[in-house]
């Protein structure tokens, strides 16, 4: 059986879509609109309700004119295109936004994050750009169980110099009442190093 990714979908949709010819050429046109969109997925522990979000489409081109969505005590925002045409053939581009957007709370993390996000490509084997800071992060290392098949990877020298881009994580600590952030790796007052 599939796996089940949300166990509530729901909202209101509204507008109208023709499509014609072959799934490998469509032929679409029309505009929806979804509103009072709420999704709970499964396993993140999160909530993402007051979704809003219109498409627009024509010829073999799905547009996200807008969308956006609420979790915790921020938002995220999507724009993009799609170009269908089978599996085989789909093409994304599509940017997202956060701003303090709470991406999980389970046994496992609690996570919100902020940055933009660009997934640009085929379908199977799309590429993600872009830099997110995550914010008010708590990982559970004891916290449930967590069973992964790994394989081997053999990266080449440009994936190696592109790994080797510092990724930036922050953190907040809270002391005498009065809340702190820093970087990890940035050095504080007194020589530390954040941790």
């Amino acid at each position: 059986m599939p796996t089940r990714v949300a166990s509530r979908l729901r909202g209101w949709l509204n507008g109208t879509l023709e499509a014609h010819g072959r799934s490998r050429s469509p032929e679409l046109s029309g505009t929806l609109s979804l509103s009072q969109f709420e999704i709970l997925p499964t396993d993140l522990g999160t909530r993402f309700d007051k979704g809003e979000a219109r498409l627009t489409f024509a010829g073999n081109t799905a547009r996200l004119e807008s969308a956006s969505l609420h979790s915790g005590k921020g938002t995220l925002e999507v724009t993009g295109t799609a170009t269908l045409g089978g599996p085989a053939r789909a093409v994304f581009d599509v940017t997202m936004k956060a701003r303090r957007f709470r991406v999980m709370n389970n046994a496992m993390a609690v996570v919100s994050t902020t940055g933009a996000l660009t997934v640009r490509g085929p379908l199977r084997a799309p590429e993600v750009t872009g830099d997110l800071e995550l914010l008010d992060t708590t990982v559970y290392l004891e916290g449930g169980t967590v069973e992964r098949k790994v394989e081997p990877v053999t990266l080449t020298e440009d994936d190696q110099r592109e790994l080797a881009t510092p990724l930036r994580l922050a953190h907040e600590r809270v002391r005498g009442g009065r809340r702190r952030r820093s970087r990890f790796g940035e050095r504080r007052r007194g020589g530390e190093p954040g941790q």
